[in-house]
């Protein structure tokens, strides 16, 4: 009940009962997660005023601290928030009070743990080597207790590393009695976790992929959590951004607090305009939509599209007397649903019996202020007869990882993707062009009969086979 203690603590020192509270998460955290947040809080006794990603209150206290600059401009800002457990990165388009988040990435498995972790494994293996590998068959990591200490004392070396160039690791009685003592160099922790670093550095330039930039565009990098302080860090930015200046004018550890109750009091009436007027617009990492005949995905809510928001498209049966729709709601960068990932299902009853095309549904996506998903289907010329899901299933989100896995995938099989979906459209329009020919007549024709029959025989068939068919059937 990590809340409920954090709420006891701001009543403690402000004296006076806490009721509302604005929360912070990563940038990547899927809907689901959000709403587990939002309901810790509730469970804690908290009015939760928003959920609010990490990068974006980074952003707002570098916002407010810019209020104070003797000239203001729009800029583009991109957020570097290394922590001890999660890595985002973030672009957005600062306007004064105006907060719009362009791109979003990052790894919520990467942080300064990681780096401590890579330290403990080095100095276990030299303290096996001080002791003359006396222990070298032996797995140290069974003793929890001494790892324990070793984990702190390496952090706390990692720590001086970002003021010192070396820092000594002393540590009594570590394993059947034995001492360790060592000498870490700035240079040793930096080889050992440089892979780490690159990893990071990977997802700024693929974020300035994502968004169509170049790192001229970026005027501001901001960088906050705890292990954005470490100098290697700070260099491989300024490298990656032509010799561009590192903006640490913000507390690393206090950023993302001080921009959530920025906001917690604004949402709350306070009466201080310090702040002004506060926007914000969020990014989906992903295209939302719904699978149609084909099984092809039809994208609703593109990629990057800024949130709160509500989309609508419109789609119709595709048989003839349908009374029920399926609907499939995806989120992915293919074409193919297959390919995709399901997020959850629902059906749309008791529609007009009509021809095939006839009846009309509007489909509507939803994200509120939180990120949270609600789909909403409802037959057009009869508004009573509707049906919609919220999206809250954790285990049908897609992780950092797999976002970024999935985005690579999606830029190695675009030509495949492509064809595979000109091959489909031209299914449908022989499939559309076979209908027309049914019902315009009572009575059908040898010639289309033949070519419903090869139809359903040859649904494999290639692109340049429907074509020729298709044109077939206009002679």
């Amino acid at each position: 009940m990590l809340l409920a203690h954090m709420k006891q603590v701001a009543e403690a020192f402000l004296g006076e009962p806490v009721a509302k509270a604005v929360i912070t998460v990563p940038a990547y955290f899927n809907e689901a997660q959000r709403q587990s947040t939002h309901d810790a809080g509730v469970i804690a006794g908290l009015d939760v005023l928003r959920i609010l990603v990490e990068p974006t209150a980074a952003a707002i206290a570098y916002g407010l601290d810019r209020r104070h600059a003797a000239e203001q401009t729009k800029e583009t800002v991109l957020v570097f928030d290394l922590g001890g457990g999660t890595f985002d990165v973030s672009l957005l388009r600062v306007d004064g009070g105006v907060f719009h988040v362009v791109a979003t990435g990052g790894n919520t498995h990467l942080g300064g743990q990681d780096f401590d972790s890579r330290l403990v494994d080095y100095c276990l293996q030299e303290f096996k080597r001080q002791q003359m590998n006396r222990f070298s068959g032996v797995d140290l990591k069974g003793d929890m207790k001494a790892v324990q200490r070793l984990r702190q004392a390496c952090e706390q070396s990692k720590r001086a590393l970002s003021s010192a160039t070396i820092a000594k690791i002393t540590i009594d009685c570590l394993y059947c009695g034995k001492d360790f003592e060592f000498t870490l160099s700035r240079s040793r922790f930096e080889q050992l976790c440089q892979d780490l670093f690159d990893e990071a550095i990977g997802h700024v330039k693929q974020l300035l992929v994502d968004a169509n930039m170049v790192t001229s565009d970026v005027d501001t990098v901001v960088v906050v959590g705890g292990s954005s302080r470490i100098p290697k860090i700070q260099q491989m930015l300024r490298v990656l951004f032509d010799g561009k200046e590192i903006n640490k004018s913000l507390h690393a550890g206090e950023a993302v607090a001080f921009g959530a109750t920025t906001l917690a009091a604004k949402l709350c009436g306070t009466e201080d305009d310090s702040w002004g007027d506060l926007v914000l617009m969020d990014a989906t990492p992903l295209s939302l939509g719904v699978e149609v005949k084909g099984d092809l995905m039809s994208v609703v809510v593109p990629r990057h599209s800024t949130y709160p928001l509500t989309m609508t498209s419109s789609f119709h049966t595709c048989n003839d007397d349908q009374t029920s729709v399926r609907f499939r709601v995806f989120e992915g960068a293919r074409p193919l649903t297959k390919d995709n990932n399901l997020l959850g299902k629902f059906h749309l009853r008791e529609l007009e019996k009509r021809d095939r095309g006839e009846v009309s549904l509007r489909v509507t996506f939803s994200i509120d202020t939180n990120g949270l998903l609600t789909v909403r289907a409802v037959e057009e010329e009869k508004t009573v007869n509707a049906n919609q899901i919220k999206i809250r299933n954790n285990m049908n989100r897609f992780s950092p990882q797999e976002i970024a896995r999935m985005m690579a995938e999606a830029e190695l099989f675009a030509t495949i993707d492509a064809n595979e979906k000109a091959r489909i459209k031209a299914l449908h329009a022989l499939d559309d062009a076979v209908y027309a020919a049914e019902k315009k007549t009572k009575v059908t024709s040898t010639k289309v009969q033949r070519m419903r029959a090869w139809l359903e025989d040859h649904g494999d068939a290639t692109q340049e086979m429907f074509m020729a068919k298709l044109r077939e059937m206009k002679l």
